[in-house]
């Protein structure tokens, strides 16, 4: 009705394990989003593993793009760089060795901040808006329950997200929205919350 375009869903498109009604329910909701505009999910960490890329399997008027890994896309002139839940196994696997599980937290963050700039370099290439879909835990947000977060494992901090170069930061993952969880730094950034 906002004439919204493209539309972006940052993560938790799910609760958990999703039954067959639940995914019934989204496919029908995905298809009436496409009806009007291009759409991008986003994998969060409530989804199980392949349950948001067979959305993007639907048949739809615009088209839908799902992902659980890192990527730039482009829908309506928007670039939007794509970072699902970073899992900290999957980030350390990419090394190819062994990790000391002392430092495993510390190099994790890096890896991520690599993946960040990675997919700032692809956005720098589009010379409309860019923004970037992120379903992260930024160090110092607010839960629904007004309780600070810091020094979680594999947070990352407005700045690190600024890694990425986009013009607008739209995140997951922490599901209140409010003052708290907005910030104006570099790159404006926001969670958008849950329903």
């Amino acid at each position: 009705a906002r004439g919204a375009d493209p539309v972006i869903h940052t993560g938790d498109i799910y609760e958990g394990v999703s039954v067959p009604a639940e995914r019934a329910f989204v496919e029908t909701w995905c298809q009436t989003v496409c009806e009007s505009s291009p759409f991008i999910i986003v994998g969060g960490n409530h989804e199980r593993e392949g349950d948001v890329t067979a959305l993007g399997r639907l048949r739809t008027k615009h088209p839908i793009t799902t992902t659980e890994s890192p990527l730039v896309v482009t829908a309506a002139g928007v670039a939007v760089a794509c970072l699902p839940w970073p899992r900290k196994a999957n980030l350390l696997a990419a090394l190819g060795r062994p990790v000391d599980t002392a430092s495993s937290d510390a190099i994790a963050v890096q890896l991520l901040r690599d993946v960040m700039r990675g997919l700032g370099l692809q956005l720098r290439e589009h010379h409309g808006p860019r923004v970037l879909a992120a379903h992260v835990l930024v160090d110092g947000c607010y839960t629904d329950h007004d309780q600070p977060l810091t020094s979680m494992p594999l947070a990352v901090s407005v700045a690190d997200l600024a890694l990425a170069g986009a013009s607008f930061n739209v995140l997951g993952h922490i599901h209140a929205t409010g003052p708290r969880n907005q910030w104006s730094g570099p790159v404006p950034t926001a969670y958008t919350g849950s329903p």
